[in-house]
């Protein structure tokens, strides 16, 4: 692939990293798109079969399930409203509903929850990173959506939130080498914003005067199964739901047993803002 002046971030689990070199300097102004790889932590609606489609997922953003692995907005919403830019559409709804006609979007999220760089699942259902990234591909060279001009002024965001360390490390007994280029990485410390929410049980949003995220028990999620073999969103064979949610999801910081609620996002954006103000310049 022809290479692009274009902005990378990755997003771990530990770590947030943003690729610098010269893009410290050069991003003055707004990105005007943002592509999106990875997981769920940063899925918008791609994966169909999941629980993120299934009640009470949803409930404080957009009213409903949206195919977003929480209560509301996740991390991609949060660094959109961040870069000044609408959230980008998933890449399932743009092939079904925009696929091939030349529209203005502000961006595509290739991202699928459960995904990795190793295949978590099945590629078929949920593509791992060289998949998502055939599609990008797929997208320049075929579309009229995605020009070269709009990759020379665009944010890719990569979120690699722990599938990989659960599949390889557990089923492999594999080992993990750090192969970042420091010389190229802006390293942002995302596992530094989660446990600087948890151990202080929430956040000062700047964002909103006065708002404080508070979380007193930052470690109990707020939909979770009445059983332990159970998950958020599990119903019986009649319908009957197998689960229970706190009566107030934003005093939650985790949502289910792994991801965060709109208020845990909205904290941990708030810890990593000051982080991205120091390599974005506008």
């Amino acid at each position: 692939m022809e290479q692009f002046s274009t902005l990378f971030i990755f997003s771990y689990l530990f770590l947030l990293l943003i690729t610098a070199g010269e893009a410290a300097s050069r991003w003055s102004t707004k990105p005007t798109k943002i592509f999106v790889f990875g997981d769920s932590y940063a899925d918008t609606g791609n994966v169909r079969i999941a629980s993120s489609w299934k009640q009470p997922y949803g409930i404080t953003f957009p009213g409903k399930p949206y195919g977003r692995f929480s209560d509301g907005r996740v991390y991609t919403d949060y660094f959109a409203k961040f870069l000044g830019v609408r959230s980008p559409i998933p890449y399932r709804a743009w092939m079904k509903y925009l696929g091939g006609k030349k529209v203005y979007v502000s961006g595509i999220n290739f991202a699928y929850g459960g995904s990795g760089v190793f295949d978590t699942y099945n590629n078929m259902i949920v593509p791992n990173m060289t998949t998502q990234i055939d599609f990008f591909e797929r997208l320049v060279k075929e579309s009229h959506v995605i020009t070269k001009t709009d990759l020379q002024s665009s944010v890719v965001h990569v979120s690699l939130a722990g599938n990989d360390y659960a599949m390889y490390g557990v089923y492999t007994n594999g080992t993990f080498q750090n192969t970042t280029d420091h010389s190229k990485i802006f390293i942002v410390d995302l596992y530094r914003s989660f446990t600087n929410v948890i151990n202080h049980k929430g956040a000062h949003d700047n964002d909103q005067a006065g708002d404080d995220l508070k979380f007193e028990t930052p470690l109990t999620p707020c939909c979770k199964g009445i059983r332990n073999e159970l998950e958020c969103g599990d119903v019986d064979a009649n319908g009957t739901k197998m689960y229970t949610v706190c009566s107030d999801p934003k005093s939650s910081f985790f949502w289910d047993m792994v991801h965060p609620t709109n208020a845990g996002w909205r904290a941990v954006y708030a810890n990593l803002k000051p982080s991205l103000q120091q390599f974005f310049h506008f």
